[in-house]
């Protein structure tokens, strides 16, 4: 088995010291051990440094690729090594047309454009024409199966800023404590984290729970909550964060000299070290003292990790530690509406969906607001802009939760589960949360 597994015959080929038991493991485990992508991920947690390219005009210059290269062999979508035998015998049947070049007595051949996302060129613009409108947007549209789970919470206690789930537990941020409970509801402890809060995150091969608050991240055993050790952060600044590829990833805000500046940066949870991966949003407040900071998600899909900051209009997406815009937005017409718009609650994509939460002020009254709620299905190109009504907070109009028939719904990113949503439902008896997988 250990000699027909790509990853570990690639580190023993390297020369790459690892352990066979573990890597076995890693590679069984990885949600993408299928794909070229997921096989990139694998050989850069090992240090070893790989790249995607794509041949779309001039495919001659394959030649010019030096090896190895690894890609996908016919359509069956999986990374594979062929022997030179059976190599040979492709190309005498004229199966493949390619470059190819031995690595002792194995062969790697790559074919064209294989890091292509559903045929998206880089940075799209998508337009969102706000006056039209769909009647009402139906849960079915994108949700391939809905789970729930129901907490009894007392009245009074507060709403959850934001929810983690693990296989087990389901862990509420509140504004300077983290609730855990099962999975069947029932309330197993307080997390004390003595400073405000700002996301909750964690690693779920190490069963461990991550929380920002104050100038420390505070790193729980999500099984007994123990708290495990406190890491310094640099600042206040953290407004939402993700655990990806072994390291914990933060979008911050500062704010200096009349400006807002948004800012990347990961973090080694186990050493505590910070990378800060620069700046790539700035807002401009003038002369005024004060300034608001937005609030931005994450979303993991495919391997990959994007992100969206609410008071802009573009989609990041980050490669190794590069920030790089996937796509933007721009929203139509404003005749009616105040040049200015922004996202009322939550942007970003999950799964194959964008979602882009927004608001246009009324020029007759300032104090009104048209909200509308945009969804697009960048596989198919097939989109909705639906326009919601609110009363008291709540969403009356435009949605309809037509699977597990809880009324209208909303949403919200979960970043501790790839492809999935959420929206919560308070009753007398206590908070039901609705737990949405994307279509694939």
């Amino acid at each position: 088995m250990y000699k027909q597994n790509i990853l570990c015959l690639l580190l023993e080929l390297l020369g790459v010291k690892h352990t066979k038991g573990y890597t076995l493991q890693y590679y069984e485990t990885h949600p993408h051990k299928n794909d070229l992508l997921g096989l990139s991920r694998m050989l850069t947690y090992y240090g070893i440094e790989n790249e995607g390219v794509r041949l779309e005009k001039d495919k001659e210059s394959i030649y010019e690729i030096q090896t190895p290269f690894i890609s996908k062999i016919s359509l069956k979508s999986q990374a594979s090594v062929l022997r030179e035998e059976e190599m040979a015998k492709m190309l005498e049947k004229g199966e493949y047309r390619c470059c190819y070049g031995i690595m002792k007595k194995y062969i790697f051949l790559i074919l064209f454009a294989f890091f292509v996302f559903y045929g998206k060129s880089e940075n799209d613009v998508i337009a969102i024409d706000s006056s039209d409108t769909t009647p009402c947007f139906k849960l079915s549209e994108v949700a391939q199966n809905v789970d729930s789970v129901s907490l009894k919470i007392k009245k009074g206690m507060g709403a959850a800023q934001n929810i983690f789930l693990s296989e087990d537990y389901i862990f509420l941020q509140g504004m300077s404590s983290v609730t855990q409970y099962t999975r069947s509801g029932k309330r197993l402890r307080v997390l004390d984290c003595e400073d405000f809060t700002s996301d909750i995150a964690g690693d779920v091969t190490k069963n461990e729970l991550y929380v920002p608050a104050g100038f420390n991240l505070r790193c729980y055993d999500m099984h007994t909550g123990k708290l495990k050790r406190k890491l310094a952060l640099d600042s206040l600044s953290v407004i939402s964060c993700v655990f990806f590829e072994n390291a914990l990833w933060m979008l911050r805000g500062t704010f200096q000299n009349g400006t807002m500046e948004y800012s990347l940066s990961k973090m080694d949870c186990q050493s505590g070290d910070i990378q800060n991966l620069g700046i790539f949003y700035k807002e401009s407040y003038g002369n005024k003292p004060f300034a608001f900071m937005s609030n931005g998600n994450f979303s993991i899909y495919q391997g990959r990790l994007f992100f969206a900051l609410n008071s802009g209009n573009s989609l990041y997406e980050i490669r190794g530690n590069k920030i790089v815009p996937y796509l933007q937005w721009q929203i139509e017409p404003k005749e009616h509406y105040s040049p200015q718009y922004e996202a009322i609650c939550d942007k970003g994509k999950v799964g194959r969906y964008l979602f882009v939460n927004y608001r246009l002020m009324f020029l007759e009254n300032g104090d009104e607001a048209a909200h509308h709620w945009f969804v697009k299905d960048l596989k198919s190109d097939r989109q909705f802009n639906v326009h919601l009504e609110w009363e008291e907070g709540v969403c009356v109009r435009g949605t309809e939760d037509d699977i597990c028939h809880s009324g209208r719904f909303t949403f919200h990113p979960l970043y501790s589960l790839p492809n999935h949503f959420y929206f919560s439902k308070t009753t007398d008896e206590g908070l039901t949360f609705y737990i949405v997988k994307v279509k694939e």
